[in-house]
């Protein structure tokens, strides 16, 4: 057993980008890497500038210097409704906007895009046939965009964990999403009283779970992030090491704390 020789993983910190109050600076954190992520409106869905919406958002929240995850807009796993690929699948004007917009953006940073969480491997080969139909749209009207950025996938699910290898054969990097996987599996969300008892009460089914998916993805060579509740909570930090997590994302830092000082405001 070599679990105590693990390097502890890096940090990634998230961001949450909003359409109604963008950020009028560079983000400021003191992390290389950071994910961003906004939850998109019935009228950015439908706006036909969205991708020029989503590429102002990036334009005032990145820096030439950092590693930036761009999570695509999909919403969070709800009872009796499509959610993940699926519905951004559902929403492909918004998704080629998207594609865009991370696009341009990867032409100017150090970019990866991270798809939804999928319900099949399926979903996850259609979303990577539109982001190819895309690239090749921006090359034959000639905007420069990184031809080979990592492109990530969510998993949120027992079964995705389960078949981890499959469900990221044609990604780069995974990550795992724990809070989809609490929601799914206590059917409990974590502001529900009885919550943090079947937390506990499930605590080693959930962590085998983690160990049995980080382990297929390192056995494949991705790179494996763990985000969520469990990726913040110091009771399971050591598991997650030990396990061969290569990285934890934190939760958002407040808005304020996101800005940086005047002196720091020009662009590279």
């Amino acid at each position: 057993m070599k679990k105590a020789t693990q390097a502890a993983p890096r940090i990634i910190r998230a961001a949450s980008l909003s359409a109604r109050e963008p950020l009028e600076q560079p983000i400021a954190a003191p992390e290389e890497s950071l994910l961003l992520f906004f939850t998109p409106r019935a009228e950015d869905a439908a706006a036909f500038d969205a991708a020029q919406r989503l590429q102002h958002l990036y334009h005032r929240a990145m820096t030439a210097d950092r590693h930036y995850i761009l999570a695509a807009p999909a919403p969070a796993p709800s009872v009796g409704m499509p959610w993940g690929a699926a519905r951004l699948l559902e929403t492909e004007p918004l998704l080629r906007a998207w594609l865009q917009a991370a696009l341009r953006a990867s032409a100017d940073a150090r970019v990866s895009l991270l798809w939804p969480a999928a319900g099949s491997p399926a979903a996850q080969s259609a979303l990577r046939k539109i982001a190819e139909q895309v690239m090749t749209e921006l090359y034959r009207k000639g905007e420069p965009f990184d031809e080979l950025l990592a492109v990530g996938s969510i998993l949120g699910t027992p079964a995705s964990l389960l078949s981890a290898g499959s469900f990221c054969e044609e990604a780069d990097f995974a990550v795992i999403d724990t809070d989809s996987l609490l929601r799914l599996s206590l059917a409990a969300a974590p502001d529900t009283p009885f919550f943090e008892e079947a937390l506990q009460a499930s605590a080693t089914g959930l962590l085998r779970l983690l160990e049995i998916g980080v382990g297929n993805l390192r056995m494949r060579r991705r790179f494996v992030a763990v985000g969520g509740r469990l990726a913040h909570d110091e009771r399971f930090a050591e598991h997650l090491q030990a396990i061969g997590a290569d990285a934890l994302i934190l939760p958002p830092l407040p808005r304020a704390a996101l800005r940086r000082p005047r002196a720091m405001h020009a662009r590279p």
